[in-house]
């Protein structure tokens, strides 16, 4: 873990370095962006640093903490980077977030089924967690940053969350770690200052899967209660992520029971294929998907100019490694150059959570396999619908990818003389290879 830290700081210096060279006349109009990410990289790169060091207790309460007040300052600045710009507190670019505020306005003073009734005229069934979500705080006080409030407080519960999850399947200083670099990267204080549904999406996700665990391990119907009440939710902000976490559940409970044999691994494989294109076109036919992303035609003919051929290669690189972080901000593209930091370490981290998925099969660590499924699916149906641009629905998954990547490096860690030896060679093979795909990557905009 400690070797992951400093190439992560190592990689940062070169690659911003040579990005400010090549783009200097572009960060002249969008020289906050580029402040911004130094402060989120050194300063995340420091908190994980010191978790390597030892200086936390590795309990609830110190990651709360700092997930709670590093993720309002975050917030914080960002909200004053967008009013300093245009005036207001939405970000850069227009998204759902001004549609949620618009409608959430217009039902002040309505009843919740008249409430229902106005967001079905226009929205569609997907849209209702985060529409309810935002018109029940504009109840308290009708400010977005009220909503960036309440998005850090669910930020920090997620991290608690994800921290109690992975501690039962690694040591508590690598769940620590796993959680805490998932919820102080610069994607994560980006949704946070929007009105975007993602903050509260995630701390349902996390909830139906920690109490899921609680109750096959100890089978309290408590457990199965909440697994209900958070897992129906979700049909409330994205229907198609309630079907890959029943998909996850099932499957690693089968493996569980009837064994991990390659047999019943290749099947599972062949069954997660066929759950892919089954729901993508469930999607096409029902319209129940459609906020997971845009249909395959549809990005087709977007793209076809530059041929299809070049963005299945985009988008399975987006998938399987990234996505990979716009270092240098263009003026009518901020948005995506405020990930830059988080994604850097993001990418850098597929590095062993590929080695990891390998190991777990290998090792047949069925504990695991409701991750590696969830983890899979999520990038294969990004994959498939051909938006793994979109890091919005990455971040269903990605809490998965963290603890599968910490889990292998703490093998790691704890490996000895010439096997150490290789497997970090291995690590520092790929994540040059990575970063040398980013560098490429990034020249495009320069």
């Amino acid at each position: 873990m400690r070797q992951l830290v400093i190439r992560y700081i190592f990689y940062f210096v070169i690659l911003f370095s040579l990005m400010f060279i090549l783009g200097i006349n572009v960060w002249a109009e969008t020289w906050p962006i580029f402040l911004f990410n130094i402060y989120s990289s050194i300063s995340s790169a420091i908190i994980i640093y010191l978790v390597v060091y030892n200086r936390f207790r590795y309990s609830q309460e110190d990651i709360f903490k700092i997930v709670f007040w590093y993720s309002l300052i975050s917030v914080m600045i960002l909200n004053f980077m967008f009013y300093t710009d245009h005036g207001n507190f939405f970000q850069y670019q227009s998204s759902d977030e001004q549609t949620y505020h618009r409608y959430s306005l217009a039902v002040q003073g309505m009843s919740f089924l008249q409430s229902l009734n106005y967001f079905l005229k226009d929205l569609e069934a997907a849209d209702l967690g985060a529409l309810f979500y935002v018109s029940t705080i504009y109840r308290f006080i009708e400010s977005t940053l009220l909503v960036n409030f309440v998005n850090v407080i669910c930020g920090a519960l997620s991290a608690k969350l994800l921290f109690n999850i992975g501690k039962k399947f690694m040591s508590v200083k690598y769940a620590f770690a796993a959680s805490l670099s998932f919820f102080i990267a610069s994607y994560i204080f980006r949704i946070e200052s929007s009105g975007l549904k993602e903050s509260i999406f995630v701390l349902m996700v996390l909830a139906t899967f920690y109490h899921f665990i609680e109750y096959n391990n100890l089978r309290k119907r408590k457990s199965l209660f909440w697994v209900l009440i958070f897992g129906s939710s979700i049909m409330l902000f994205r229907p198609a992520v309630l079907g890959m976490i029943l998909f996850s559940f099932s499957i690693g409970i089968a493996l569980n029971r009837y064994g991990s044999s390659t047999r019943n691994i290749l099947i599972s494989g062949v069954m997660l294929i066929a759950f892919l294109f089954m729901s993508s076109s469930l999607d096409k036919i029902t319209k129940t998907f459609t906020s997971f992303g845009r249909s395959v035609e549809i990005r087709t003919d977007v793209t076809s100019e530059s041929g299809v051929q070049t963005t299945v290669l985009a988008a399975a690189l987006a998938s399987f490694i990234g996505p990979l972080p716009n270092l240098v901000a263009r003026v009518g593209k901020e948005n995506n150059s405020i990930y830059a930091s988080g994604l850097l370490f993001r990418v850098l981290l597929g590095v062993p959570f590929w080695f990891g998925i390998w190991y777990i099969i290998r090792n047949k660590l069925s504990q695991f396999y409701p991750f590696v499924i969830m983890s899979l699916s999520g990038l294969g149906a990004l994959l498939y619908i051909l938006e793994s641009y979109e890091l919005r629905y990455h971040l269903t998954h990605f809490p998965f990818i963290y603890l599968i990547a910490f889990y292998y490096l703490s093998k790691v860690d704890s490996a000895r003389g010439k096997i150490k030896v290789r497997l970090v060679r291995l690590l520092e093979i790929g994540y040059a290879f990575v970063m040398v795909l980013v560098f490429f990557w990034n020249l495009r905009i320069v």
